[in-house]
């Protein structure tokens, strides 16, 4: 749950107009406290413009350099972590679609909202939905959306096209 500490009406470089603070957490240089903010908060404009935070939902660990998000102990650089069944991150197109999901039993989707394995990969029709390509842009590698596995070529009509010779 969110707490408030404060409504800032106006907030300049040098001028601060506060409502429900103590003018004292305001200095002379122009710089702001907000006592009622715990370490780590990352204060956010809350329902009716109150000044707020949620630790347990958005942290800043300023030791470690990292942010939590769900959490306010995060493990790494980027923290993300899911509450009960809501999958805790997801990628989403402009429309809403769902690119990439990793879900809260591990599994990690791209194109797919519901990852069957620990890793699904769903193509779009008419698209090969896997090619490992060069760093030239020439597939090493792909599958196509028939099954059909093709090495050194993309338009595979059988299950194996081999491109080359084979030693």
């Amino acid at each position: 749950s969110s707490t408030t500490v404060g409504t800032v009406t106006t907030l300049f470089s040098t001028l601060a107009n506060i409502t429900n603070a103590s003018t004292t957490n305001v200095t002379t240089s122009g710089n702001l406290y907000l006592s009622g903010l715990t370490t780590g908060s990352i204060p956010f404009i809350g329902t009716n413009g109150l000044v707020s935070q949620d630790n347990s939902n958005f942290f800043w660990d300023n030791t470690n350099d990292r942010l939590g998000i769900g959490s306010s102990s995060p493990i790494a650089t980027l923290s993300v972590r899911g509450a009960g069944a809501t999958n805790p991150f997801v990628v989403a197109s402009s429309t809403g679609t769902q690119l990439l999901t990793v879900t809260t039993q591990g599994r990690l989707g791209l194109g797919t909202s519901s990852p069957i394995s620990t890793f699904s990969l769903t193509g779009t029709a008419g698209t090969n939905p896997l090619t490992v390509a060069s760093s030239t842009g020439a597939s090493l590698f792909s599958i196509n959306e028939s099954g059909n596995v093709g090495i050194g070529s993309v338009n595979s009509v059988e299950k194996l096209t081999i491109a080359g010779a084979i030693t």
